[in-house]
């Protein structure tokens, strides 16, 4: 997974807490297993939720599903 650093630095209005790696680490240790529109649904989801229901900064998520032949 790639993220801008508008996911890493999201905060919340009137808090000055990132959103940070580790949170990112979280979601996605918890959507190890998930398909990966599932992964970026999750991610988008628990940001949004972070930050109260909007985003006060760009945010770029990108998830390559590489299969082999």
């Amino acid at each position: 997974m790639l993220v801008s650093d508008g996911v890493i630095e999201a905060t919340p209005g009137g808090r000055h807490a990132e959103f940070g790696e580790e949170r990112l680490e979280a979601v996605l240790i918890s959507t190890a297993d998930a398909a990966p529109h599932e992964a970026v649904r999750v991610t988008v989801n628990t940001l949004l939720d972070y930050q109260q229901g909007s985003l006060r900064d760009d945010a770029t998520i990108l998830i390559l599903d590489w299969q082999p032949a």
